[in-house]
């Protein structure tokens, strides 16, 4: 399986390829310039595995929330590469890619992600690790950090930008259910790949023109 992701929704850029269960990943963090960068990214990590774009097969992108212009990118990005190669696509949620990293890295069985949605909001949504991929167990949505709630008392943890930009809210309405917060963690195109991978699998994968972003707030701004 050669499998190829990418994600440009938040301050990050980056590429990842998976090759065979090996993955190579490109990742810098920078706050614009995003549409150059990630061509350059792709075009590395494919000369890097002597292959090209027909040789892979699929694509997964993240597809949000986050930045509008960004999210639009990675989205605009995928659809041609599809639609040029004929090659299946796969949309996975940027929130979700959150909770696959704080696993990778923490070991987070339960995960609050929140990015910075602007005008004091948080895109957050959470997620509990099953099979080791994160499953989303409250849909995600864009909302004040003070009133987001959780219908049970588990313990979780929170990780993403949201919690750098809102974390005294955030603690406030979730101080007695939080144990540890990762703030600075931003999405990583490699955690797109088990969840893509699991799409594959699952044969719920996506045409180009059905590959769409995913905003939550109609009122969007450029970023």
């Amino acid at each position: 399986m050669k499998l190829l992701a990418i994600d440009t929704a938040t301050e990050a850029c980056s590429a990842a390829l998976w090759i065979d269960r090996q993955i190579y990943q490109r990742f810098t963090e920078q706050p614009k310039g995003h549409g150059g960068l990630i061509l350059k990214m792709m075009e590395g990590l494919l000369n890097d595995a002597q292959i090209n774009l027909e040789n892979l097969d699929a694509l997964t992108f993240g597809r949000g929330p986050g930045a509008f212009t960004g999210v639009r990118i990675a989205t605009a990005i995928a659809q041609a590469i599809g639609f040029g190669t004929n090659l299946p696509v796969i949309p996975v949620s940027n929130l979700a890619a959150l909770a696959q990293c704080g696993y990778r890295k923490y070991g987070l069985l339960r995960a609050i992600a929140a990015l910075d949605a602007r005008m004091g909001e948080v895109y957050v949504g959470a997620y509990e690790i099953r099979n080791d991929l994160a499953n989303l167990v409250i849909a995600e949505q864009v909302v004040s950090p003070s009133k987001f709630t959780l219908p049970d008392n588990n313990i979780w943890n929170g990780i993403g930008r949201g919690w750098k930009t809102y974390r005294e809210q955030l603690e406030t309405s979730l101080s007695e259910v939080i144990f540890t917060v990762h703030p600075n963690d931003l999405c990583e195109a490699q955690d797109l790949l088990p969840l893509a991978l699991d799409a594959i699998k699952s044969i719920n994968v996506a045409s180009p023109k059905n590959a769409l972003p995913v905003y939550l707030r109609n009122q969007v701004t450029a970023r």
